[in-house]
């Protein structure tokens, strides 16, 4: 189900497996990219049971410096606030992103505070949701 198409990105829940994914179309100005996020936050809003979540990175690249600062400062306590309760979240990115990624990689002390959001890091999508898949079967047979 598509909840929005613009020209930065698509939002899209998946109902069979309660994934709300955004796959960005190009890299995207901070305007776009908060408005983006805050469309994402809305939906999540009205369905507060969403636990899983994509992002699709494979087309933009990688997010400029005062992007990822507003997600880890502001974005994450947001959504924890309104959700209390642990998300997973797949990040897709390109298989040159991902080297880059993994050869300059360095722990920022703001993401060691987000313990809630339990992120995995892919280059192909099925396996991304594939992952979102089985970690929702795990919690579906551990509530039952």
């Amino acid at each position: 189900m598509t909840i929005s198409s613009t020209p930065a990105a698509d939002l899209v829940y998946l109902p069979d497996t309660e994934v709300l994914m955004l796959r960005w179309k190009e890299k995207p100005d901070t305007t776009s990219f908060k408005k983006e996020y805050m469309m994402a936050f809305q939906f999540v809003a009205k369905y507060p049971h969403i636990r899983y979540y994509c992002t699709d990175l494979t087309k933009s690249g990688a997010f400029e410096r005062d992007q990822e600062l507003w997600l880890t400062t502001y974005f994450y306590d947001t959504v924890n606030k309104l959700l209390h309760a642990d998300v997973f979240a797949a990040v897709v990115f390109s298989e040159k992103h991902f080297n880059a990624i993994v050869h300059n990689y360095m722990l920022q002390a703001a993401n060691a505070k987000h313990n809630f959001i339990h992120f995995n890091y892919f280059t192909l999508l099925p396996e991304a949701l594939h992952w979102l898949r089985s970690i929702k079967k795990d919690q579906d047979m551990i509530i039952s």
